[in-house]
């Protein structure tokens, strides 16, 4: 993450790259909308994904978002009719403490999966060494809200120990045994194929 200021995208910068990587494409490329905040960009991001379309047919989309903006138009023109999918930024239980705005991320990430389906919506985590020791218990509170795709991933700038090592292994071990009963729950960034 950028300590200084940065630049929002540009329609010529975008052209530029579009046609500099368009010999790497591959079918079923997806093209990842992230930031920043991507609905700050709402306009440029879903023209351009249109634009995109119209060069690339098969290519796909998918948005990261602090889940801050709903945006009606990715829903209507692309999340109903298309795969592109919506990973939403949630720090769960410890929202509110860490971010702000936990009322409204959870509730435009319930209208998310309410309008586009719970298979086109993801949520993402991020746990701390001192955030650790709830991962389970915010599986859970996700799974209750109808989320059905989980993701999580360890912030890897703070001093982990041994025992947060230990405790996230314990946090893996009851996500398992969750994930074993509710088997409509997919839990990614996390192989839980766990050997004993």
């Amino acid at each position: 993450f950028p300590s200084h200021d940065t630049l929002d995208m540009t329609y010529e910068i975008f052209s530029k790259c579009f046609e500099m990587l368009k010999g790497q494409f591959r079918k079923g490329i997806i093209f990842n909308f992230f930031g920043g905040e991507p609905m700050l960009m709402e306009d440029f991001c879903l023209n351009i994904m249109t634009e995109i379309r119209s060069k690339f047919a098969s290519s796909r989309f998918h948005f990261t978002t602090n889940g801050t903006i709903y945006s009606e138009r990715l829903v209507k023109e692309w999340l109903l009719k298309e795969p592109p999918t919506i990973q939403i930024s949630h720090d769960g239980i410890n929202h509110d403490r860490l971010r702000g705005m936990g009322r409204i991320v959870t509730d435009n990430l319930k209208r998310y999966i309410s309008e586009v389906g719970a298979n086109k919506v993801t949520v993402r985590l991020t746990y701390t060494n001192d955030t650790v020791n709830d991962l389970f218990e915010n599986a859970v509170y996700f799974y209750d809200m109808g989320v059905r795709r989980f993701a999580h991933q360890a912030d890897v700038t703070n001093q982990w120990t041994p025992d947060n090592l230990i405790e996230y292994d314990n946090q893996l071990s009851k996500i398992y045994d969750f994930i074993s009963i509710h088997n409509d729950f997919d839990v990614i960034f996390c192989n839980c194929n766990r050997i004993s």
